[in-house]
């Protein structure tokens, strides 16, 4: 939900921003006017000067007085054509210009003037707030709305009149003349006095931020007006060019910088707030350079008006408008914004790992100075995403260029296909914000489809011809429009597929060099995100698998615990004794008999204090000690007393972690100082594990008594004994429970295996898959051994190698299963390193029933990176027949390599049903 909503805040910014930085581009220019006699009123003007005429004369009103009002050249402003109506009777002039805006394209711009007997000027503009937001105590002015002009002459007269007092002679030749240009020119002096405006370093006057903002406000304010009627071909062409000269308007570089800098602000501040400063300043970083990429490259093919911003909580944007539509700079801009992020990313990579390998990078990541690791990834992971073909990602841009010129349906079908397969595989990988933004996409699809028989239409139209005017061309577009899909009331959606359509039309296609590099480029960059896609597909798989086995576990958990709270103390305590002799743990016998109350009461005194009652209860309890590992009652001390218990080591930066079953969302953390006042009851050295117990009052923790520590898993924090009892009852009898599962399945499967021949076994041996195979290529089955070289081992080694071997290894040279390696790697324990014989003899001599490998051949065992790190498979020629093949792990001797897959093959089967169970 915060992804979605955090989308509707960056495209709503988006366009307030795009809002704001029109109106900080906009120009007040003061520009002369000069009368006209008679004029040819334009066609895309000529209805609606003529339906204007027709009320204004109902009014009173008598015109038109035409005026030409020029602009500087470099102001990028057209030349307008205004008309003038007066009505001497009411002192009021009406003007009308041209429609500047899709939002109104069947109506004149329109505003109504009146000058007072003390010489101010009262000016009502319908619908439009300029005359609002410029007014000062000479010229007055007001928003109005009003249907018609019968109803805004009204609105008018009736405020003015609360003003002052008519001038009648307001609306002679003069008056026209100076309201035509001056007056235009004293509001914007007015405004400059005032400091709404600034000067650029052209000399263009711009509004300042304030200014800027407030007119934005009064645009929101302002009386809305409803469409009238379909907008003709001619009107959609004016506006259309209209809208290309706002759209080409340089924007001052210090709008855009301001702008940027506005958009980097509230994406650092959001992202400090819902995520991390850190995370915040990687994120933007990625980013920028992302859409630095872009921007650079818009600014090299030539586009106008390029702007980057960041968007809070969702990312960045580049928008430009390009000058010469080219289908080769089209793809190379999309590319250029993941590509250095990508370059980038596998460079800090490569610094990150400083040569230490996988596990080097992993340590780094999880430590505090693994920033330059973690940049790394997400440099990768963003630009590797915005690779995918899915819209509105650069990779798609990239994909409907490399399309067919002139092909809109093709790209419509794209379009959908990648929005619906994309968006689904979003939903299921968890982006839910990309499957969001993917269906935002899919409205996109039916414009285009719809484009594609205007296209087809205006390809094969005369009128189209390169030597016709420009003006003169876009309104055949209009009209084509108009013939295919029908006349609109709704200019803005039309006016954006009119522009569409001129840029497919005017498109440079790729020449067939560009497509075979922008293709090879995009197909290198495209690679990344499928490897990991196909990766991701088969951990997922994994996972859900694991997934099962966790549920089932957690099932299994809860049954036992529900059973543990249910038993008497002194029960829960004997079965934990036999689970521990079945599972071959021996007991002290000393320490089977209960402990006697009278030496209970000399520790509580030799200790300053009696000992806690459900202490010398679970010392009572015959069995208990043995069960627990308790130390006798006269060992009983502090931890501090324990000469070989090394709190210190069990500390990490100062304190050691718990975590308590009955209190999972509490953080418990205690000095070793704070330990070393417990009282010890256990200490296993050898297992690594100690309990305490707190016996002050009022405790370290409310809640919390007993302390385990344990140096090979997360240490544990329990309410009481009981609490810790139960859980070494759930431990131990879950594991005997699995030993059980596992000795019956195993017989089961060296049943079913007694027979099956080497074929057989071969083809049931567990192979690995393809992920396993890509991360850890030693896994893989090789390809049979030649016979010649298999012949050249046994003169090599001096014996002959027995069939049932040389069969195998002529199917495999080296069998992962087993961990045989190839024969090239075979050789004979005396010519072993040093290193590795002595490891042997300490095996030999610290395990009962150990082999004597001395006079045998090494043909197993685990390699890293070529390096042998433990041999684990001998052959031994002189051995009894039972025993030519020896293990370093149960199976220790098997008689034929057939005996060695077959019992290795039982034992996973084993392993993973008692796991299931």
């Amino acid at each position: 939900m915060t992804d979605i909503l955090a989308l509707i805040a960056a495209i709503f910014l988006l366009l307030q921003l795009q809002q704001l930085r029109a109106m900080l581009s906009f120009v007040f220019v003061p520009r002369p006017a000069r009368a006209l006699g008679a004029v040819r009123v334009p066609e895309a003007l000529a209805d609606l000067h003529e339906e204007a005429a027709q009320e204004l004369r109902a009014l009173g009103y008598t015109g038109p007085h035409w005026f030409q009002l020029d602009a500087p050249a470099d102001s990028g402003m057209p030349v307008l054509l205004w008309a003038a109506w007066r009505n001497v009777d009411s002192g009021d002039t009406v003007w009308l210009s041209p429609p500047q805006s899709a939002v109104q394209p069947n109506r004149l711009s329109s505003w109504f003037v009146r000058r007072l007997d003390d010489g101010r000027h009262c000016v009502s503009q319908p619908f439009d707030p300029y005359a609002e937001i410029s007014a000062d105590g000479q010229v007055l002015g007001q928003t109005i709305g009003g249907a018609d002009f019968a109803a805004q002459q009204q609105l008018h007269a009736a405020w003015c009149e609360r003003q002052g007092r008519v001038d009648l002679a307001g609306t002679d030749d003069a008056a026209l003349h100076w309201q035509a240009s001056e007056l235009h020119a004293a509001r914007i002096d007015s405004l400059l006095r005032r400091g709404k405006l600034y000067r650029d370093r052209r000399g263009l006057l711009r509004p300042k931020l304030a200014f800027a903002l407030k007119i934005l406000g009064a645009l929101r304010r302002a009386p809305k007006i409803a469409s009238r009627g379909p907008v003709p071909p001619a009107r959609l062409a004016w506006l259309a060019e209209v809208q290309q000269r706002l759209t080409l308007r340089p924007v001052p570089r210090r709008v855009q910088a301001g702008l940027f800098a506005l958009s980097v602000a509230l994406f650092l501040a959001a992202g400090a707030w819902l995520w991390d400063a850190r995370v915040a300043l990687i994120l933007f970083v990625v980013i920028a350079i992302h859409e630095l990429g872009h921007y650079l490259a818009m600014r090299a093919f030539g586009y106008r008006n390029v702007q980057m911003l960041a968007l809070p909580l969702v990312g960045g944007v580049t928008i430009g408008h390009e000058a010469r539509p080219d289908a080769a700079r089209r793809a190379w801009m999309s590319l250029m914004g993941p590509l250095p992020g990508i370059v980038i990313g596998w460079l800090l990579l490569w610094l990150s790992l400083d040569g230490q390998g996988l596990g080097g990078v992993l340590g780094f990541l999880v430590s505090r100075e693994g920033l330059l690791a973690q940049a790394a990834l997400v440099f990768l992971f963003l630009n590797y995403l915005n690779v995918l073909p899915l819209p509105p990602l650069d990779g798609a841009h990239v994909v409907q260029e490399l399309l067919p010129a002139g092909a809109p349906r093709l790209s419509a079908v794209f379009l959908v296909v990648a929005c619906v397969v994309g968006g689904g595989l979003a939903i299921w990988a968890g982006f839910y914000l990309l499957a969001v933004l993917a269906a935002l996409q899919l409205p996109l699809a039916r414009s285009r489809w719809s484009l594609g028989e205007v296209l087809t239409r205006l390809r094969k139209d005369p009128q189209l011809a390169k030597q016709k005017l420009p003006a003169l061309r876009r309104q055949r577009i209009f009209e084509v429009f108009d013939a295919v899909q029908g006349p609109t009331a709704l200019a803005a959606p039309r006016l954006a597929l009119g522009a569409e359509a001129e840029r497919n039309l005017a498109v440079r296609p790729m020449r067939p060099l560009q497509r075979l590099a922008v293709g090879l480029v995009y197909s290198v960059l495209l690679a990344g995100p499928v490897v990991v896609a196909v990766i991701g597909v088969a951990m997922l798989q994994d996972r859900a698998g694991a997934s099962a086995d966790t549920a089932h576990y957690q099932a299994q958990a809860a049954e036992w615990k529900q059973r543990a709270s249910q038993q008497e103390l002194a029960v829960l305590l004997t079965d934990l004794r036999d689970h521990r002799q079945a599972l071959q743990e021996q007991p002290d016998v000393r320490q089977m008999a209960p402990a006697d109350a009278a030496a209970l009461a000399a520790a509580g005194t030799r200790l300053g204090r009696e000992l806690p009652a459900e202490v010398r209860q679970v010392y009572t309890l015959p069995g208990a000690m043995a069960a627990l590992d308790l130390l006798p009652p006269d060992q009983l001390d502090r931890a501090s007393a324990a000469g070989d218990l090394d709190l210190d080591g069990w500390a990490y930066e100062g304190r050691i972690g718990f975590h308590a079953p009955e209190l999972p969302d509490v953080e418990i953390n205690l000095t070793p100082t704070q330990l070393r006042g417990l009282l010890l009851l256990s200490h296993a050295s050898g297992y690594g594990q100690a309990l305490l117990y707190d016996d002050a009052t009022p405790p370290l923790h409310a809640d919390l008594r007993v302390y385990l520590l344990d140096s090979e898993g997360s240490s544990v924090a329990f309410g009481n004994l009981r609490q810790y009892v139960e859980l070494q009852w759930m431990d131990y009898g879950q594991s005997r429970q699995y030993r059980q599962s596992y000795d019956k399945s195993l017989a089961r499967e060296r049943a079913r295996l007694a027979n099956a021949s080497l074929e057989e076994l071969l083809a049931a041996a567990e192979r690995p898959s393809w992920l396993q195979r890509q991360l850890t290529p030693q896994l893989a089955w090789p390809g049979p051994a030649d016979p010649a070289h298999i012949a050249a081992a046994s003169q090599r080694l001096g014996h002959e190698i027995p069939p049932d071997l040389q069969a195998l290894y002529a199917r495999h040279d080296g069998f992962p299963p087993l961990r045989l390696l190839p024969l090239q790697r075979w050789q004979p324990t005396a010519q072993l390193d040093a290193q590795t014989q002595q490891l042997l003899r300490t095996r030999q001599s610290g395990v009962d029933g150990f082999p004597d490998l001395t006079a045998c051949i090494m043909i197993g065992g685990i390699v890293v990176e070529a390096v042998l790190y433990q041999p684990t498979v001998f052959w031994c020629p002189d051995n009894p027949a039972d025993s030519r093949l020896t293990g370093t792990g149960e199976p220790y001797r098997a008689a034929r390599v057939e005996d060695l897959l077959r019992e290795t093959i039982a034992r996973q089967r084993a392993k993973s049903n008692g796991m299931a169970l």
